[in-house]
């Protein structure tokens, strides 16, 4: 046998046995039913047919059976067809008349053709007429039932499937309140717990500014802190160069409370600039490297922060004797994030240089071109 013909054999035999298997319950209802009809008529009638007679007529009513529930009901009744549920007794009679013709015409082939005797009497009579459509409408009979509960099954199935996604949709939906209720609570917390923590350093300056005047200033220098790092203009992008000023003098204010030494470094800047806006937090950069990595105990040297304006031009201007200790003598990403900064917000309209000079100074300018 060829390798091509074995292949589709055997694939025909596969898909053979899968139809069997998926049709199994129709294969052992139907063979049950045919050996109980036969029994019962041959124990009524006193005698058994032929296989080929019975083989034929269970055929036609085999067929007539799924061709009424999945041709008639399946394509037309279903609402296809606006006309179909009133032309249904129609469609029944003629589905009848067919039905008798074809096993009629198929009994006389038999008989006439292929000498094989499917009936005691093949004549077209009354007699067997009536038989023949009682017949046929006792298979239409099941096979409306059978294609009732079917479709009712399947409706079952559709409604429980949609009481399953609606069910999972409610149980999404309450993921997303919760987990909203979730974020809204986080957010609330991280409301409530500075403030709580701002509230307590109020009552403990007021506890301590009498008693300890110097610990009293630190906690409200830090208060201060804090409430202008939760302000809603800090995240705006914009805040006065007075507050930002504010700022670092609060938290120089805390740094110097807690040293032995006081670090040398001054602070100036002048009326007019304090009116301008500028971008948040980049003069606390600033100090904190100054803090960081430089030398801050030469009362001849000390570090300078300097702001001023002049011909519309800002100039921010920091210098400090860079450090001894290796390990401090960088600036990091500190820096190169206030020049991104300045990019982003002022364009081609402000500079930022820094470097070291011959005299071990570490220099920082900012130029800004106020409009």
């Amino acid at each position: 046998m060829p390798i091509q013909l074995r292949e589709r054999t055997n694939d025909t035999k596969n898909r053979l046995i899968k139809a069997i298997k998926e049709h199994r319950y129709h294969f052992i209802v139907w063979s049950v039913f045919i050996a109980y009809e036969i029994l019962i008529a041959g124990i009524f009638s006193g005698y058994y047919s032929s296989f080929t007679n019975y083989a034929l007529h269970y055929f036609f009513n085999i067929l007539l059976f799924y061709s009424h529930a999945f041709l008639l009901f399946e394509t037309l009744w279903n609402g296809k067809y606006k006309w179909s549920k009133l032309s249904l007794p129609l469609l029944i009679l003629i589905e009848i008349a067919l039905y008798v013709l074809v096993v009629y015409s198929f009994e006389i082939f038999f008989t006439k053709y292929l000498h094989i005797v499917v009936l005691q009497k093949t004549a077209f009579s009354k007699a067997y007429v009536s038989r023949t459509v009682w017949r046929g409408l006792y298979f239409i009979g099941f096979s409306t039932a059978y294609y009732v509960i079917l479709r009712n099954q399947y409706r079952k199935q559709q409604m429980e499937e949609m009481e399953r996604q609606k069910l999972l949709s409610i149980i999404q939906q309450e993921e997303i309140k919760n987990e909203l209720m979730r974020t809204q609570n986080a957010y609330l917390k991280s409301q409530i717990n500075p403030h709580f923590l701002i509230n307590t350093l109020s009552h403990l300056y007021n506890e301590t500014r009498k008693l300890a005047p110097k610990a009293a200033e630190s906690i409200i220098s830090l208060s201060d802190m804090m409430q202008y790092a939760l302000s809603k203009e800090v995240a705006m992008g914009m805040m006065r160069l007075h507050d930002e000023i504010k700022l670092v003098e609060n938290y120089l204010h805390l740094h110097q409370a807690r040293q032995v030494h006081p670090a040398e470094l001054s602070l100036e800047y002048d009326e007019e600039c304090q009116k301008l806006n500028f971008i948040p937090l980049v003069l606390m950069t600033l100090v904190e490297n100054i803090l960081k990595h430089g030398r801050l105990d030469q009362p001849d040297h000390p570090a300078v922060i300097r702001i001023t304006v002049e011909d519309n031009i800002l100039h921010i201007h920091t210098s400090n004797l860079r450090s001894v200790n290796p390990k401090a003598s960088g600036h990091g990403m500190g820096l190169k994030n206030i020049k991104e900064r300045l990019i982003q917000s002022y364009g081609d309209h402000a500079t930022f240089e820094y470097g070291s000079d011959e005299n071990k100074y570490f220099n920082t300018d900012i130029f800004i071109t106020v409009l």
